[in-house]
Formats: structure tokens, sequence, C-alpha cells
């Protein structure tokens, strides 16, 4: 059984041409995109992303940051494991002024454009913080999806 994450390029970063970029990146790292699509995502989809910040005073951000505008959705698997572990890692910190140097939010996050003015949503990227989480997002944007728990056995594929 091999774990998959739910990733997403936000709009931001699609409006600013940078989703080929951070396609490869995905690539490169030695991810394998399983299921890619460009969505229009609803409030009520984009809760079930930021279900645990709702109602916090920069959840609006967070919710207009996915709603606005079409989104890239993604399931990502990488074939030696821990998919979760490493697309966060490659992720980097949620503030992308404060990301890692070498990850896709501080080469791609708002602030790289907007400095200080760019919001905390504006971080180019998201993903499922856990095998529970990815099984839920895929449901909520992929009505279609074949993964119906946190795993898919590849090898029967």
């Amino acid at each position: 059984m091999i774990e998959y994450t739910v990733a997403l390029i936000k709009n931001p970063s699609v409006g600013r041409g940078d989703d080929r970029k951070i396609l490869q990146r995905i690539t490169d790292a030695g991810f394998h995109i399983v299921k890619y699509a460009l969505l229009d995502v609803c409030p009520t989809t984009a809760r079930v992303f930021y279900s645990a910040h709702y109602g916090k005073p920069y959840y609006p951000d967070l919710e207009s940051t996915i709603v606005e505008k079409p989104v890239i959705g993604l399931i990502l698997v990488h074939p030696k494991g821990d998919t979760i572990k490493r697309w966060r890692a490659l992720m980097g910190a949620t503030k992308s002024s404060t990301a890692e140097s070498g990850t896709i939010r501080a080469e791609f996050g708002g602030h790289r454009y907007l400095g200080d003015a760019a919001k905390l949503a504006d971080n180019a990227v998201h993903g499922s913080d856990s095998p529970s989480a990815a099984a839920l997002e895929s449901a909520a944007l992929f009505k279609d999806s074949p993964f119906e728990d946190h795993s898919v056995d590849w090898a029967t594929k």
C-alpha cells in the first residue's frame, strides 16, 4: 500500500504562471501525479480543506485564496513512501516569507511578489496533513476519485 496526498496549486500561483514551475518541482522530487485537474472550488469544499481554521480571523483569506479563481488539484504519490511527509517538506513552512530556502513556498509564495503585503494564504500550495485528511480532500475535490481510503495498492492497478 502506498500513501497518497492531495495537493493544490493555489490560484495566485496559477495566475502568476508559476504552476508549470511548481509541477516541474513536484516531478523532479520524484512524485507521481496520479490525478490532475483545473478546478473551481466552492466555499463548502474550502471548509473541508481548512476546517481546523474555520472561524479564526484569518479564515476568510484561506477560503478566498482557493475560491476566487481556479486551482490545480492533484493527487500525488511518492514511490519511496511517506508521501505526505515528503510533500510537506517540499512545500515548506506555511508562512512563505519564513519557509526554508529551496521549498516551493519560499520560491513561489506571495511574499516573493508582494513583500509584506502578501496574505498568509498566498503561499503557493496546499497539502494534506494526514491520511484521513487526504481521503476527505480527495473525495471533496474529485467526486469520481478511485481513492476510498488513505492508501492504494498500486501493485494491483
